[in-house]
């Protein structure tokens, strides 16, 4: 769940900076030099960045004390 947490948060953190950057080229703005070819990479390299960076941070959690794999016992 907190690997999908952490993928989801950088998948909405790039379609956030891409929609600011279609609406600045939108707006007129001239030597941008954006294309579709610029979105789709940058899409696919900050979603792939976000599951990365969940799954580092994950791995790093499972040896700090008070760390759990999984949901509390009930």
């Amino acid at each position: 769940n907190r690997i999908m947490l952490g993928a989801g948060a950088g998948a909405m953190a790039i379609i956030i900076w891409e929609s600011i950057e279609f609406l600045i080229m939108v707006s007129g703005t001239t030597g941008l030099n954006l294309s579709y070819g610029d979105t789709v990479g940058d899409l696919a390299l900050s979603a792939a960045g976000g599951v990365a960076g969940a799954i580092g941070v994950v791995l790093l959690r499972i040896g700090e004390p008070g760390a759990r794999a999984g949901p509390e016992p009930q």
